[in-house]
């Protein structure tokens, strides 16, 4: 009883030095993309490691090694600071994923052999230094963000190895996946089962829109609506200002990003119509181009190959930096969301550039509100692209007026403000157990 007693002093006075700023926090973020090597997925728990000090949360990171074939080396020298602080461990993986690459390569689904995905060759190794990281750093919460999945169970299995509150976030869904596909309804059933196991051991979970948080309810009905939290992707202002627009010598329409998917239908159906605009004199070739950076699935190729505009250009994948400035030098930036769920990261990077948004899509979709919300450009369906392609690339008229107050709020160190809010809530939580 008196160590008892003891513990609830030491507790309190932990506490008090924490609300009166004297003690950093820790939080441990699980992560398998992150620098130097990079995705899209990267980004956010990047910039959130970023931020949090600013808000008495020391991140430490815990991530691969050596990642998988589908990242690419980011430009180090434009992220340094991001990252220079920022403690950092790498455990290795047994690299499955060739092995799904090469599944790929025969038309095999992976899933037949992976689950929950490619990557689980890192949870081992994962998990044991995470144990050797908790006890070391003296971490109080656990953050793990997922695609892939498998990072949220190291998350889970950490936390029941070393009893610390953990959150998870979800930047794509799990089993909701639209773009994941199952080779048999046993495979799903079972990842739904993992997925309903980890959600039932995180205090919080965090989402990226408002329509991942309603389908998340949906699927799992014991969540309760206040544990499921949307926190946006977004953008980071220190990104846009220490960087120069490309300057380009024609009017420019930039898309910057992956098509795949659903998309390519889309993708046809733009270059199609600016084959037609220009085959029947509508517009003239010379007056304009269209820049694809980013990747492109075979699919997309083999139509880029076959439609063949020399005003078309596709650069490849570029690292972020030059993305930046690609989108700041252009006129028109293009966005072709996935499915009508889908806020992409991109869109908020899209408004900090301050240019005209072109949305294809059925028009039904988040991101269509979301760009007539902020007034930052036009949304257009299979009906309506060729009248508007035609008036933009006549009058070259790409004036937005963007509700930047409104904007802000999507800024990165407001939504880390959030996150650590969440922090705050689960530590707080755990010094009264």
């Amino acid at each position: 009883m008196k160590g008892l007693f003891k513990t609830e002093i030491a507790n309190a006075f932990m506490y008090y030095k924490v609300i009166r700023g004297k003690v950093m926090k820790k939080v441990l973020m699980i992560t398998y993309d992150f620098p130097p090597f990079v995705t899209v997925g990267a980004i956010r728990p990047l910039k959130f490691a970023k931020y949090l000090p600013k808000f008495g949360w020391q991140p430490i990171i815990l991530t691969v090694n050596h990642p998988g074939p589908f990242t690419y080396k980011l430009n180090y020298r434009f992220m340094q600071n991001d990252i220079k602080k920022i403690k950092i461990y790498r455990s290795l993986e047994f690299p499955l994923i060739w092995i799904s690459k090469g599944l790929r390569i025969f038309g095999i689904n992976s899933k037949w052999f992976f689950i929950p995905d490619p990557r689980y060759g890192w949870f081992f190794s994962s998990v044991f230094l995470g144990k050797k990281i908790i006890k070391k750093e003296k971490i109080d919460i656990i953050y793990a963000t997922s695609p892939p999945p498998v990072a949220l169970l190291v998350g889970v299995f950490l936390k029941k190895s070393c009893n610390i509150p953990l959150i998870i976030d979800y930047r794509d869904l799990w089993t909701g996946n639209p773009f994941v596909s199952y080779p048999t309804k046993f495979h799903f059933n079972l990842e739904r089962k993992m997925e309903r196991w980890v959600l039932k051991h995180a205090e919080i979970i965090s989402v990226v829109n408002d329509n991942m948080k309603q389908k998340l309810l949906r699927s799992f009905t014991f969540l309760d609506d206040s544990k499921v939290v949307v926190i946006p992707n977004g953008y980071d202002p220190e990104d846009f200002r220490k960087v120069n627009p490309k300057k380009f010598s024609k009017f420019t329409i930039l898309y910057a990003g992956s098509i795949y998917g659903r998309r390519v239908r889309y993708f046809k159906l733009l270059l199609e119509t600016v084959n037609e605009l220009i085959q029947e004199g509508s517009v003239l070739m010379e007056d304009f181009q269209l820049i694809f950076v980013g990747y492109l699935a075979k699919a997309a190729r083999k139509i880029l190959n076959r439609i063949h505009l020399p005003n078309v250009y596709y650069l490849g994948v570029r690292n972020h930096e030059e993305t930046i400035r690609f989108m700041l030098g252009a006129d028109v930036l293009l966005l072709i969301p996935g499915t009508s769920e889908t806020l992409t990261s991109k869109i908020f990077e899209y408004l900090a550039a301050q240019k005209f948004i072109l949305n294809i899509s059925d028009g039904n979709g988040q991101a269509s509100r979301f760009i007539e919300n902020m007034k930052a450009g036009k949304t257009v369906n299979s009906l309506t692209l060729r009248e508007t392609l035609h008036k933009i690339l006549t009058f070259k008229d790409t004036r937005v007026t963007v509700n930047y107050e409104e904007l802000n709020k999507f800024s990165k160190y407001s939504l880390t403000k959030l996150l650590a809010s969440k922090l705050e809530l689960i530590y707080s939580r755990s010094l009264k157990r």
